[in-house]
């Protein structure tokens, strides 16, 4: 049975920092004293860690990295090991740690004397089946989408998060899942823009605007139930007063994931 998961987009809240699962929330939490907040992954391809503090609205510096934290990832098999610190907040795996799927993760993170904890169990791999864009009337105008069908994980509830990219920098993304769903195929339009919006090419809108020979490249993440529920109050809370709910214990900012991804690439034409 095919499910359509028909998705407007939410504009931009995670740029990519560096390759991986490293990323920088750009949106202002709301916080008077600055906090600490820790955005963290286990996949299938690499385990890093990115531990930043909250800035002030008129501070220029973009990102507040910081050193000198104990950062430790621990699975349910017995294995632990402590992250080595790189540069401007960013920790990485000495072993080169990739994720098994079933198995449960724990990050602990202490720093300042205090200590934050998380856990997330990793999920298998989805798979691509397809892509295409396509237009469709959408009022007065004709609206771009990126349809994407993808082979749903039988026998369970799944949860997904997509993450599209325009010539290797942050487009769209948002959360899904198959709750209610038979198994199947799912099928989610991503919309892109507006052939108005396009015709116009108006510079505040270039960002949004897809042009002729970009390069696409959209991930799937198959991600936990606990992710899935942050992910998705994180786009709520650019429409609220509120930041996203609790991740982690400890009372920081952040999240995470032990999570599966896959890739395909594509070109606008």
């Amino acid at each position: 049975m095919k499910r359509f998961c028909s998705i407007l987009y939410v504009s931009v809240l995670l740029a990519i920092i560096i390759t991986g699962c490293e990323k920088e929330i750009d949106m202002d939490y709301r916080t008077v004293e600055p906090q600490v907040v820790i955005e963290g992954c286990v996949t299938n391809e690499a385990a890093s860690v990115l531990i930043t503090t909250t800035r002030d609205m008129e501070d220029s510096v973009k990102v507040h990295g910081r050193n000198g934290a104990t950062v430790i990832i621990a699975d349910d098999k017995g294995f632990s090991e402590q992250l080595v610190y790189e540069a401007d907040g960013r920790y990485r795996s000495p072993s080169r740690l990739t994720g098994t799927p079933g198995t449960t993760y724990t990050l602990t993170v202490e720093t300042d004397g205090k200590t934050y904890t998380s856990s997330s169990v990793m999920q298998r791999q989805a798979v691509i089946q397809s892509t295409a864009f396509r237009w469709e009337k959408f009022m007065n105008s004709r609206m771009l989408y990126y349809e994407v069908e993808v082979e749903d994980i039988k026998g369970e509830e799944n949860y997904y998060c997509y993450r599209m990219y325009r010539n290797g920098k942050p487009y769209r993304w948002y959360v899904f899942t198959d709750k209610g769903d038979v198994d199947g195929s799912i099928f989610v339009d991503i919309a892109c823009m507006d052939e108005d919006t396009a015709e116009e090419n108006k510079e505040e809108d270039r960002n949004d605007i897809l042009y002729e020979g970009d390069r696409i490249t959209i991930e799937i993440q198959t991600i936990d139930r606990r992710t899935y529920d942050y992910l998705y109050s994180l786009g709520l809370s650019e429409r609220t007063s509120a930041n996203p709910i609790a991740n982690f214990s400890g009372g920081c900012l952040g999240y995470f994931s032990a999570y599966s991804t896959v890739k395909e690439e594509d070109v606008f034409e």
